[in-house]
């Protein structure tokens, strides 16, 4: 990956160390700067890149442009913005408005989008849509399960396990990248709530299986259907989610992918060669394997990338290579340790 040395004002790096500071993090490295004492380089330059990041997506958005911009979308937006100018001035802003078209973009669509996109910012707009939404959700569910709408289906899904198959992808899909993202910069009184609804779930599971509790649906579900539940897109979304995160693989979380690894291994020959019934292998193949592993996680994340580079003879290596020497920079750069080292000279 290309990195960027930025070297960053005294005010700059007192803000950076005044949020570390703020967030109670210890990093592993510190130094000593000149006139702001010690600096805890690891969590600057995370909060640094994080700043960074943010700042560079709300003045994307304010030229219209999506994080991350393409190139041709720049192009798009710097062509649309050459033509709107010269209307502008010639005719005012209504020409200016619609200047655009000419250059491949409907304005009508982005104007359109803004609205959208303010609508859904709008407190006020999605407090009253949820409000909505809960009632309607709460009626169809009084008339599903004790009225008898069969139009709802409900009555035939009449199980938590039926509610998880439906709404644990979803919600993974929307608070797992969150997580990953910002979970570091998350309170520690955050922190512990979540974990504690986490054991709190599994504690719930548990007393499904001991009572057992018959509507939950959880006797009688064995570890494979667990794995096809939980573990597959939790996998696979992390694994997809990691790389945008920024987020360096440390010790810890290679220590719990082994722990896990080794228990899978465990049940595995438990399973098959132990007769561990409660695992639900026994009379799964390797064809079913495959389909839990092989195409969602290792194709995707493993073995289309290798295959894809080794059939373009890297072409898109030389591609981003030619890209940086036609923008006047390396294609390579050496990497240099985040700024927040020096105060920037005038």
């Amino acid at each position: 990956m290309d990195s960027l040395l930025i070297t960053v004002g005294t005010d700059e790096l007192l803000g950076l160390q005044a949020l570390a500071k703020f967030d109670g993090a210890k990093g592993a490295a510190t130094t000593d700067v000149e006139g702001i004492g010690t600096v805890d380089v690891d969590q600057i330059q995370k909060l640094a890149r994080s700043a960074m990041r943010d700042g560079l997506e709300g003045r994307l958005r304010k030229v219209n442009l999506a994080w991350a911009p393409t190139a041709e979308a720049v192009d798009q937006a710097l062509a649309a913005t050459a033509q709107a100018t010269p209307a502008a001035q010639a005719s005012g802003p209504s020409a200016a408005a619609t200047a655009t078209t000419g250059a491949g973009i409907d304005t009508t669509t982005s104007s359109g989008m803004a609205r959208f996109h303010a609508i859904r910012k709008n407190e006020k707009v999605r407090r009253n849509t949820g409000m909505v939404v809960g009632v309607a959700f709460l009626v169809t569910l009084i008339g599903g399960y004790a009225a008898g709408w069969q139009w709802t289906g409900f009555q035939a899904n009449n199980q938590l396990w039926d509610w998880l198959h439906l709404l644990l992808l979803p919600v993974a899909f929307a608070l797992l990248p969150v997580w990953l993202r910002y979970s570091e910069h998350m309170s520690r009184n955050r922190k512990l709530g979540l974990a504690a609804a986490v054991v709190a779930f599994w504690v719930f599971v548990a007393i499904g299986y001991l009572v057992p509790l018959t509507w939950t649906g959880f006797k009688g579900q064995m570890l494979w259907n667990w794995l096809t539940l939980i573990a597959l897109p939790v996998t696979l979304i992390t694994v997809r989610a990691w790389p945008t995160t920024g987020r360096e693989v440390r010790k810890t979380h290679i220590t719990v992918f082994t722990v896990l690894a080794i228990a899978w291994i465990a049940t595995l020959i438990g399973g098959y060669a132990g007769s561990w019934h409660w695992t639900g292998y026994p009379g799964n193949t390797l064809w079913d394997w495959l389909q839990l592993l092989l195409l969602p996680i290792v194709f995707p994340t493993i073995l289309l990338p290798a295959f894809l580079h080794w059939s373009s003879g890297g072409a898109a290596q030389r591609a981003r290579e030619a890209a940086a020497e036609n923008a006047g920079q390396p294609a390579k750069a050496q990497a240099q340790p985040a700024a927040a080292a020096q105060p920037a000279k005038a």
